[in-house]
């Protein structure tokens, strides 16, 4: 039984077979099927977005031709599939449209197996395969000779002069693109430089992006504006400080290593001997800045007007008793006002606006203003100037 070619599917006679006819057939496979390969030309009619080339075992058909043309009735971009095999074609887009072909993943079917190539419509290309992926055939061409000037639409410039190519490309020096020299060096030239400006051949105004100067960056300098460009001060030395001189040049100075005086007005203190670093400051915060104008707690009483003993009363000692004008007010327990009193809590009067109670004759004594309305004896005998109401509202 014959077998077939993996390639271009030519058909090969088993040892015995087809006697007496296996002329035809080896005619076929040189005369029609190897010829096409080699030198063969189809046209394919591609009437769908996708399509495959026929493909037959030793017979005639699209995909083992060597140059095909396409064109399509689809009236859009469509994709052709040849059989998954070694091949290399010539393919002609006789369309309007851009064409893709692709290898199939089995033989007749749309399913592309790997990569495939654009050919743009009205282009003549070579390709190849290896079975899985479509490439063109040349990508790299050590010369090229053109009878004729590759057009601009084409990616050309249309001339074989220099002049003539800035013509069709719109770059006529001068005219199109200021000239360095000569006519068109001068005029006005709307140009917008962007990116690194390093060929200016004139400073580069500060309200274009400049810096309207020249000068050159000084190592550990600083930059300034002089009002109508930047400059650069000088590097300074270790230590010293930028000073401002207003408008003029800022200026490095050495800043001052001690300090000598600080004033510290009324508040009665003062700095130490001159020191660097932190200042130390002796004396005392006098009572008007918010101290106490002394350095101890006795002092510091005497100085506020607190003397115990004198301006406010003390606990025990000298102190201890006398005559305290004491103000009692709120909750007294048994008393809402107490005033005059000696030693408040032994007081022997107590009297409210009206009403005195005190102790006299050994009776505890009730007065309303100067009348004496009721007394309380030692016995216990409360004896009233009225009847005494017991259980009712007080």
């Amino acid at each position: 039984m014959s077998t077939y070619s993996p390639s271009l599917r030519i058909e090969l006679i088993t040892t015995g077979d087809q006697a007496g006819t296996w002329g035809n057939t080896t005619n076929t496979n040189l005369g029609t099927l190897i010829e096409s390969s080699i030198a063969g030309y189809t046209s394919v009619s591609v009437t769908s977005a996708n399509q495959a080339f026929t493909a037959l075992n030793g017979a005639p058909d699209e995909a083992r031709h060597m140059t095909i043309a396409l064109t399509t009735t689809t009236s859009a971009v469509f994709n052709v599939y040849a059989p998954p095999a070694e091949k290399t074609y010539v393919i002609y887009n006789a369309s309007s449209y851009t064409a893709t072909l692709y290898n199939s993943t089995v033989i007749g079917n749309t399913t592309a197996a790997g990569t495939g190539v654009a050919i743009p419509a009205g282009k003549t290309v070579t390709v190849w395969s290896d079975g899985t992926n479509f490439a063109f055939q040349n990508n790299h061409l050590s010369s090229l000779t053109l009878a004729t000037d590759l057009a601009v639409a084409d990616g050309g410039t249309g001339a074989s002069t220099a002049s003539g190519a800035r013509t069709n490309l719109g770059l006529v020096i001068g005219t199109d693109v200021p000239s360095p020299t000569g006519t068109g060096a001068s005029g006005t030239w709307n140009i917008n430089i962007s990116g690194n400006a390093a060929g200016l051949s004139s400073v580069l105004a500060v309200a274009s992006g400049g810096t309207n100067s020249t000068a050159t960056p000084t190592a550990g300098g600083i930059a300034y504006g002089t009002g109508s460009a930047y400059a650069f001060t000088s590097a300074g030395t270790s230590g010293q400080v930028l000073t401002s001189n207003g408008s003029g040049v800022p200026t490095w100075t050495s800043a001052a290593a001690n300090v000598s005086s600080i004033s510290f007005g009324t508040t009665g203190l003062t700095p130490s001997t001159t020191t660097t670093g932190a200042v130390t400051v002796a004396g005392t915060l006098v009572v008007a800045n918010g101290g106490t104008g002394a350095t101890t707690a006795a002092n510091a009483r005497t100085n506020l007007g607190l003397v115990i003993g004198t301006d406010v009363p003390s606990p025990t000692g000298s102190g201890a008793s006398g005559t305290w004008n004491i103000s009692i007010s709120g909750n007294a327990a048994t008393a809402t006002s107490a005033t005059n009193a000696t030693n408040a809590t032994n007081a022997t009067k107590l009297t409210t606006t009206n009403f005195t109670v005190e102790e006299s004759g050994g009776k505890l004594v009730f007065k309303y203003g100067a009348t004496t309305i009721a007394s309380l004896d030692s016995a216990g005998v409360f004896t009233a100037l009225s009847d005494v109401v017991g259980g009712g509202t007080p």
